[in-house]
């Protein structure tokens, strides 16, 4: 690459690669405009917009933009031949010979051309376990591909890169990697691939001489040889006599087999003796309704009154022999009844479909019966179907398909308005941690920067201005950690020393409590990096957004790795946002420790991100919810009801399901065991006064009954010994 090592192109910089003799962007184009700073228009994924042969586009995969940040964007082919040109000045999208070189001097061994790393592993983007070599230093990746109609697809197991190189008006060259190879293959023009860019310039247009359009500086064929593509059997209507190849387009229309092309025939069918084309004839004794000068026979003078045609057919109200309109009151051309149609109609109860056909049955919309959005009148479904359901993600009838709530979830817990536990929430207990997609909401330099920010540094309090509750506890203020944490204590007054050392999972006294650890590890903002702190939006549905902004993992041999991360806390729901842009391992200190949750006000319950709990200790580009859900009341009984009741097995009411004696026992006078009798004033067995040296009331006095009463021996009795 002459000493090039990069190279920047309408703000973006792209590291480059030689490999061979040829200079290559070591990733994937993402340019919005043509070299001539035209903008290149975009299409979202799955519109009709995208399909075009003859158009260029440009689009993102899933129309996700962090996707486009790490793979590019893709373009359809008429992007890749425009003349506007693609690729930067002095540069071009590689063409056969750039492909073929590849593949002669190095084979189609998929490895050499991929990048390294597994997705499973966070280490890359490959979900298969054949790992990358890499040795071209191409750098590819599984950025997936889009097909004609727009659908994105095969992210994680391939790719395809477009080739300049053509000789079809309808097709363009791909080259395609996967795990196990390299191939190339002719697609439409309208499907999305990836462009790199080769360093050289080219000329495209029209290279065969025999070709009307031949561009004799032309370098590169763009497909615009077209001339001598056509129908080339002589039967055919559009027969071309200067067509050498034919394109498959030969048209037979001769619906009454004249030998005259109907594009071409005066009369598609038979001209009667009146001179009119599939006219009647002579209905009527004089002839016909238009008499010409010749035939004579055709003067007439005797047509029924109102008749327009041989046929009886009359004039309608525009003037229209035969015409369907029955009244035009205003005179205005328009007919009555399609004025008076405010949806606007294109004949008597005729409207144009979807298509723009008159009378057409092509109407877009919901299909499905059960949709909330359903369209009786639709016969084409468009994708629009919107389903309702429940939508709580804790309800034991939660629906992930609904979109729209409908009142209709189920929380599971105690119903009966006797249990004991009557109107809990038998899940009631902390929080549920559900897994969004990844878009940080705010700058990480939002709001106010703290100053003076130290290693292990726990700020002054922060008012909140309202009551956040966690884990039900109410909490005015809250303190910002350095290492990544927020700590929830009322009756802090001022800054204090913020722990480092994690040595243990949550929950745990040994680690900082209450607390929300956005992305708990040692970091030191002493050396680089910025905290932030701002509120936003209004009462009650306000947000706290605490943002660590490139902070420097402790320890020197990792302080070139940054970590970065955003905590946002929900007025009046009480959910917690968790954003973690990116944190990076450093084994060298701290055991690697890093944990992403949050923990109550005496340690004893937590929940904590999956594989986040000091398990993994690298993170980049993943978002969390943490949902409270005690304020779910149950409204379907789960069986978890709890009661009070008699807990005496001899007694009459005894309640096996009971977990509390409530003293309402009831005796049967033949339940009384050995050693008792019943008493007619309590209404329960008592101790036989005729052997009080019985205690175990056995029946028997024996040597347990003297152990009983050495045991209690010295004890002062409570009743009244009066009684």
């Amino acid at each position: 690459c002459e000493g090039l090592s990069i190279y920047t192109y309408n703000g973006y910089t792209y590291p480059v690669v030689a490999i061979g003799s040829h200079c290559w962007f070591q990733e994937n184009l993402r340019s919005e405009t043509f070299r001539n700073g035209q903008e290149i228009p975009y299409s979202e994924e799955n519109s009709a917009g995208w399909n075009s042969q003859s158009l260029p586009r440009r689009g993102k995969y899933n129309d996700s933009d962090s996707l486009a940040n790490i793979a590019g964007l893709i373009y359809n082919y008429s992007a890749v031949v425009d003349a506007s040109e693609l690729c930067p000045a002095g540069w071009h999208v590689p063409i056969s010979t750039d492909f073929n070189g590849l593949m002669d001097s190095l084979g189609n061994s998929s490895a050499q051309y991929r990048a390294e790393g597994l997705a499973s592993e966070g280490t890359g983007y490959w979900e298969v376990e054949i790992e990358g070599t890499d040795e071209t230093g191409m750098s590819i990746q599984p950025f997936g591909s889009r097909s004609h109609l727009g659908e994105d697809n095969v992210w994680g197991e391939a790719t395809s890169l477009w080739c300049a190189s053509t000789w079809l008006p309808q097709s363009g060259q791909g080259w395609n990697f996967n795990q196990y190879s390299v191939t190339s293959n002719l697609v439409l023009r309208a499907r999305g691939r990836y462009v790199r860019c080769v360093k050289g310039e080219f000329a495209f247009g029209c290279t065969d001489p025999n070709f009307s359009e031949y561009d004799n500086g032309a370098e590169i064929d763009d497909g615009s040889c077209v001339s001598l593509f056509g129908c080339i059997d002589d039967s055919a209507c559009n027969f071309n006599p200067e067509a050498i190849t034919d394109d498959g387009l030969c048209i037979y229309n001769d619906a009454d087999d004249d030998g005259i092309c109907d594009d071409q025939d005066d009369c598609i069918g038979q001209v009667d003796a009146c001179g009119i084309c599939n006219g009647p004839g002579e209905v009527y004794e004089c002839g016909c309704f238009d008499p010409p000068s010749e035939p004579l026979w055709c003067s007439c003078g005797d047509i029924p009154e109102g008749d327009c045609d041989c046929d009886g057919n009359q004039l309608d109200a525009l003037g229209i022999c035969g015409g369907w309109c029955e009244a035009d009151a205003n005179g205005d051309g328009i007919c009555d009844c399609v004025e008076a149609d405010p949806e606007g109609a294109c004949g008597c109860e005729l409207y144009e479909d979807d298509l723009g056909d008159c009378g057409g049955n092509v109407f877009y919309g919901c299909t499905y019966a059960f949709a909330v959005n359903f369209d009786v009148d639709a016969t084409v479904d468009d994708g629009s179907c919107a389903l309702s359901g429940c939508t709580h993600p804790m309800a034991i009838n939660y629906n992930p398909l609904a979109e729209i709530e409908d009142a209709s979830c189920l929380f599971g817990g105690c119903t009966d308005s006797v249990a004991s536990n009557y109107g809990v929430n038998a899940g009631s207990l902390g929080y549920v941690f559900t897994e969004i997609e990844h878009d940080v909401p705010y700058p990480l330099d939002y709001g106010i920067g703290f100053n003076q920010v130290l290693d292990d540094w726990l700020s002054e309090p922060v008012l909140m201005n309202w009551d956040f509750e966690l884990f039900g506890v109410p909490y005015t203020q809250f303190q910002v950690s350095s290492n990544g944490y927020l700590f929830f204590d009322d009756s802090a007054v001022g800054s204090s020393f913020s722990q480092y050392a994690i040595n243990d999972q949550l929950p745990s006294v040994e680690l900082p409590f209450p607390a929300i650890f956005a992305v708990y590890n040692d970091m030191d903002p002493s050396n680089c990096g910025t905290i932030h702190y701002g509120i936003d939006g209004e009462a009650p549905q306000r947000k706290w957004v605490v943002s660590w902004n490139e902070l420097c993992v402790f320890n020197s041999t990792c302080q070139d790795q940054f970590v970065s991360a955003q905590l946002i806390l929900h007025e009046t729901s009480n959910v917690i946002e968790f954003h973690v842009v990116n944190r990076a391992s450093c084994s060298a200190w701290n055991n690697d420790a890093l944990i992403i949750g949050l923990q109550n006000e005496n340690a004893t319950v937590a929940h904590a991100a999956p594989g986040y709990n000091n398990e993994s200790p690298i993170v980049t580009e993943r978002s969390w919810l943490a949902i409270p859900l005690s304020d779910q009341a149950p409204n379907f009984d789960d069986g978890s009801c709890l009661y009070a009741g008699c807990m005496d097995p001899l007694a009459c009411n005894f309640q096996p399901d009971a977990i509390e004696n409530d003293d309402t026992c009831i005796y049967a006078q033949d339940s009384c065991g050995e050693g008792t009798v019943w008493s007619e004033a309590s209404q329960t067995c008592e101790l036989d006064p005729s052997c009080p040296t019985d205690v175990n009331q056995d029946g028997f006095v024996s040597v347990g009954d003297l152990l009983m009463l050495l045991a209690d021996f010295g004890n002062s009795c409570a009743a009244d010994i009066s009684e």
